[in-house]
């Protein structure tokens, strides 16, 4: 099903803080950001991160453009910072959503899945840059 809320953690919102965690052997606080928006077929997220690869302002976006809750795959936008892939695609595999897009040539996914008991949305980045961070609410 082509819906974000089966792959974020429950009770994500609009305007909800939230934490961004590394884990390894320990969890590890590595950013921080708001959701602008979400709703069933976007998310939008502004905030900061900073790991050995990266430090700086950090904006994810998606829209799933069919807004089709019964299709498995479809067209998509998927934009990282200033990097928008407009043509970008999605298809649901097994617990996650997995996104393709490229940004200047550079194949990039991005796979969104909950974790933790649906406590925490485990984004996790693929391609030229490997990464998987945590977003969990601030109270």
């Amino acid at each position: 099903m082509a819906s974000l809320y089966p792959f974020i953690a429950d009770g994500a919102r609009a305007g909800q803080r939230v934490e961004l965690k590394l884990h390894k052997a320990l969890w590890k606080s590595v950013g921080h950001g708001d959701i602008l928006s979400l709703g069933s077929f976007e998310v939008d997220l502004a905030g900061y991160l900073s790991v050995i690869v990266y430090s700086g302002n950090l904006r994810i976006r998606l829209q799933l453009n069919d807004r089709d809750e019964t299709t498995s795959m479809g067209p998509c936008v998927l934009q990282i910072n200033s990097y928008v892939d407009p043509d970008a695609v999605y298809r649901v595999e097994k617990n996650f959503l997995a996104v393709d897009a490229d940004f200047d040539g550079r194949r990039t996914g991005i796979r969104l899945s909950r974790d933790r008991g649906g406590k925490l949305t485990r984004c996790e980045l693929t391609g030229y840059i490997g990464l998987t961070t945590y977003l969990q609410a601030v109270s």
